[in-house]
């Protein structure tokens, strides 16, 4: 019996949670992409990982996370604009440095 009498109201601390269930760490999904689908999804050219974001951006023939497309100087994220020269990205400071 359980506080207030009645039964399965708490769970037993000493049982794992039943597979598949919410309790097993939610922590630990990560998105599934079938391995057919691989080779049309973009890789990043920053990280070289696959590009399951809503949204890509291209930049220089090359697909970015938004996260991943920062200036080769100063590492800075460059979300609204970005200048090229040689292949490479800069912001706007460093680009006319």
């Amino acid at each position: 019996m359980t506080a207030g009498g009645r039964r399965g109201l708490r769970p037993d601390p000493h049982r794992s949670p039943p597979a598949g269930s919410l309790a097993t760490g939610l922590q630990d999904i990560k998105p599934y992409c079938p391995p057919m689908l691989f080779p049309t999804i973009p890789k990043c050219a920053g990280c070289e990982q696959p590009i399951l974001d809503r949204f890509i951006l291209k930049v220089l023939e090359r697909s970015w996370h938004g996260k991943c497309l920062k200036c080769i100087d100063c590492q800075a994220q460059l979300a609204d604009k970005c200048f090229a020269r040689n292949g490479q990205v800069f912001c706007k400071d460093d680009f006319f440095k």
